[in-house]
């Protein structure tokens, strides 16, 4: 295998359908050449074997359990020699000059610690790419609503010219593309192999930004991200937002003073009640297809709620 200056880790777990499209878009999107390393964190199926006879030039790493994608990203980085490295999930695709560009972007300043793009659905809609680290930041910015304005002006971004869109600092940059500096992740003995799944990019983030590090948003790039393709389920399925909330309280655990936890935890409560009663209000004086997407969307912060309430934070 070819060891070219930066590297790329895919992160597979079953649906190697997904991870074909995305070394395929990488290397047909790409001027420069890239070292891929593909982590499988024990699909239990024929992931790996179907990889192995349809992808070449690649190092494949058979995982003899599901670590966890925190734990299969340090694997991928203990193999990986390169000074830049873009974590991947195997659920994007890349468009053309996207991974050049943040490349490029990240070495033009050797401050930033981690770089992200702007994600699109596949129907090529806006959706979120960073977000606020769990705090009373993003409590108070979660209950006053104010998220919603944020996201009106991020998918502004969207409708410009992509030299006219600006980079920002962020609180992380979503686990999908993170394109990220070794020194920085060394800085921090990489990612915290205590969680599982969600929050480890806020995680590590939130530890970059306390050593000095940014964490930038650059939206001039695109990438499409099929949002829960791994697993076909979603985000919002009942399980997934019980491991969500729990995600969030090990953050609390980990890097927030016992206040400023409590004060979060209290903060999410209240706001996943206002929603779910919002919701509920506006599914009962809506039309009915508007009145199908307000309930929908009422049941998953009702779940939110529950997840929440059932939680106890104790230092």
């Amino acid at each position: 295998m070819q060891n070219p200056k930066t590297d790329i880790i895919i992160i597979s777990y079953k649906k190697p359908e997904l991870t074909i499209q995305c070394v395929e878009s990488i290397r047909a999107g790409s001027i420069n050449e890239y070292n891929v390393i593909i982590v499988d964190n024990n699909s239990a199926d024929d992931t790996v074997e179907i990889l192995k006879g349809k992808l070449t030039n690649i190092l494949i790493i058979e995982n003899k359990k599901n670590l966890g994608y925190a734990s299969a990203v340090n694997i991928g980085l203990t193999n990986s020699t390169s000074e830049f490295v873009l974590i991947s999930n195997n659920d994007v695709i890349y468009h053309n000059g996207t991974i050049d560009g943040i490349f490029e972007f990240l070495k033009s300043d050797n401050k930033i610690g981690v770089a992200g793009s702007q994600q699109l659905y596949p129907d090529g809609n806006w959706q979120w790419s960073w977000g606020y680290c769990p705090g009373i930041k993003l409590g108070l910015i979660n209950l006053f609503l104010i998220g919603l304005i944020i996201k009106h002006l991020d998918k502004l971004q969207i409708e410009k010219t992509a030299n006219a869109r600006q980079t920002k600092e962020v609180g992380f940059i979503d686990g999908a593309a993170m394109f990220c500096r070794r020194s920085a992740l060394n800085d921090v003995s990489g990612f915290d192999e205590d969680y599982f799944f969600y929050s480890e990019e806020a995680d590590l983030c939130f530890k970059l930004k306390h050593k000095g590090w940014k964490i930038i948003f650059n939206p001039q790039y695109q990438i499409t991200h099929i949002r829960g393709g791994s697993n076909n389920q979603g985000n919002f399925k009942e399980e997934n937002i019980r491991a969500l909330v729990n995600s969030k309280i090990q953050f609390c655990r980990k890097n927030l003073n016992d206040f400023d936890a409590k004060l979060y935890f209290i903060l999410e409560k209240i706001y996943s009640l206002k929603l779910w009663i919002i919701y509920s209000f506006l599914s009962k004086m809506t039309s009915n297809k508007k009145s199908i997407e307000m309930n929908k969307k009422s049941e998953v912060m009702k779940n939110f709620y529950l997840s929440w309430k059932q939680i106890t934070f104790e230092k």
